[in-house]
């Protein structure tokens, strides 16, 4: 079907999108594959029979979708419709066989009983044009046309955008690796002209999120490339390319003319995760900058953990911004997750000033930080890293949390993509990517033991936790100039860039602020 005009790319109507989305809880959705062709003859016999089956047996994606099943002529239950077992998606993947009888359909559920004949129910009557949608579980079956008419239909199948690659064939998977080139965004896609054109209708749906206005932007294949235009709009094509599953190479770093700001966010003070599954940390300055770290909390307990547990945690560093009505935005400026993106946040239902409901870094739900009593009123210092690596320090009362972005020369720190796990996973083989890609970022957090004595609670490596980071023999903070404090152990240096505090709990006990001016250092 990909070589018939109109229908090659059918998969990427809006109005299909929205309906596949609404049944995937309003997420966005790509296609499997672009469109089938469901043609029974007329007068037909057995072996025009279409099996029970279950869809997701062929594709075992790890949610299963939906499929879109529309009809083209007019048709009933003597023409073939599909016939449903009510409530069998709820029942789980049954058994499927190989069917080498003469209808030549690939496999069918050996164990389909009466109990499931009983349970059947069918759509009724279907005019042209209308859509029937059905679970990737549920068991379906259709009989041969026994009418002297024609029964066409067209099937698409989807997915939500974030199982896609998921899929247990890679045929299925068009996980494209974009290069931006001016107004254009570039990926490689293979030459197999069906792939081709699932790549192409993959990248449109992308564009057309129901979730999000529209993208403007046309889609081409040249030769060997997919070509993407988008028309002023590079940073919101880049965010749902990403979103659905691809990445993009050649993302600048965008910290470079960052500067404290004068204006104290209300949210100052030191921000804390804990439940049954996720730890974290949430340090945030009182000029806008802030830090946090976000984990599994099965990981402290891990002797070993797995790469995929350690690539999914979250630590960044940015800019706390307010927005309208009470809603603030953490927005990245460097992330262990490679992808520098603004996050939401919203007070509690309650309103409470304590409590901020944020979307996750590291599961599907949402998870509520609680401020730290003790760090309400307390006093900030931000230090920033001098030099081609993107780093931030900012310590707040007693605690401190530092994040250092990847280094230039990383191939990973000029990628934006989903996740870092997603990134290993999908891409490992067409990057070079192995497991210690985890390994390109830091990140630490702790309290203050006491002057020049830092203690780890909380670290992307789990084994660090309770250990000291600066312990005033071995690792401690050297005043290098007015504003620049270097490692003792790393040379790595960081200029203060704004002191609400002195530096006592850094161990440097000259109190630096007498000697800066009394605005912030820009």
């Amino acid at each position: 079907m990909h070589e018939v005009p109109g229908l090659a790319h059918l998969a990427a109507d809006r109005r299909l999108l929205k309906l596949a989305s609404a049944c995937l809880q309003n997420r966005g959705v790509r296609p499997i594959i672009n469109v089938e062709l469901f043609d029974k003859p007329p007068l037909g016999n057995s072996s025009t029979a279409t099996p029970p089956h279950q869809d997701n047996f062929y594709f075992k994606a790890s949610e299963p979708g939906i499929a879109l099943w529309i009809a083209l002529d007019d048709m009933d239950d003597s023409s073939g419709t599909l016939r449903y077992v009510l409530g069998s998606h709820l029942a789980g993947l049954r058994f499927h066989e190989w069917d080498w009888g003469p209808a030549g359909f690939a496999k069918n559920i050996y164990d389909y009983s009466d109990a499931d004949d009983d349970l059947e129910r069918s759509p009724g009557h279907l005019y042209p044009g209308d859509v029937v949608v059905h679970h990737g579980l549920t068991i379906h079956h259709a009989s041969a046309n026994l009418t002297a008419k024609r029964r066409r239909a067209l099937t698409i199948n989807y997915v939500a955008e974030h199982v896609a690659h998921s899929i247990v064939d890679d045929l299925y998977q068009p996980a494209l690796i974009f290069q931006i080139d001016g107004s254009q965004l570039k990926a490689k896609i293979p030459d197999w002209p069906e792939r081709r054109v699932l790549a192409a209708t993959a990248v449109q749906c992308a564009l057309g999120r129901p979730q999000s206005v529209s993208i403007a932007g046309s889609v081409a294949i040249e030769s060997h490339q997919l070509v993407l235009n988008v028309d002023g709009c590079m940073e919101e094509a880049i965010t749902a390319l990403i979103c659905s599953g691809h990445i993009v190479k050649g993302a600048q770093r965008n910290d470079h003319d960052v500067s404290a700001s004068q204006e104290a966010p209300s949210h100052s003070g030191v921000w804390i995760l804990h439940d049954d599954e996720l730890e974290g940390i949430w340090i945030q300055s009182s000029c806008g900058i802030f830090v946090d770290i976000c984990s599994l909390s099965s990981l402290r307990k891990a002797e070993h953990p797995d790469t995929a547990a350690v690539a999914q945690q979250h630590a960044a560093a940015g800019m706390l911004r307010d927005g309208l009505h009470g809603t603030v935005s953490k927005q990245h400026l460097t992330s262990f997750q490679c992808a520098h993106r603004t996050i939401g946040l919203d007070r509690d239902a309650g309103g409470s000033e304590d409590r901020l409901i944020e979307e996750a870094n590291v599961r599907a739900s949402q998870v509520i930080w609680h401020r730290e009593a003790s760090s309400h009123t307390a006093s900030s210092t931000v230090l920033r890293l001098d030099g081609m690596r993107p780093g931030w320090w900012v310590v707040c009362g007693s605690w401190w949390g530092r994040v250092l972005g990847r280094e230039d020369h990383d191939v990973v720190s000029a990628i934006r993509c989903r996740s870092l796990w997603h990134l290993i996973s999908t891409y490992s083989e067409d990057l070079d990517l192995d497991e210690h890609a985890v390994q390109g970022c830091k990140a630490t957090f702790g309290r203050v033991d006491s002057p020049g004595v830092l203690r780890v609670v909380q670290d992307l490596d789990p084994s660090q936790a309770g250990s000291l980071f600066l312990d005033g023999a071995a690792k401690w903070l050297i005043r290098a100039d007015r504003d620049i404090l270097e490692e003792s152990w790393s040379g790595l240096r960081w200029r203060v860039l704004d002191l609400r505090s002195d530096l006592t709990n850094l161990g440097i006990s000259d109190s630096l602020k007498r000697r800066l001016p009394e605005e912030p250092v820009r």
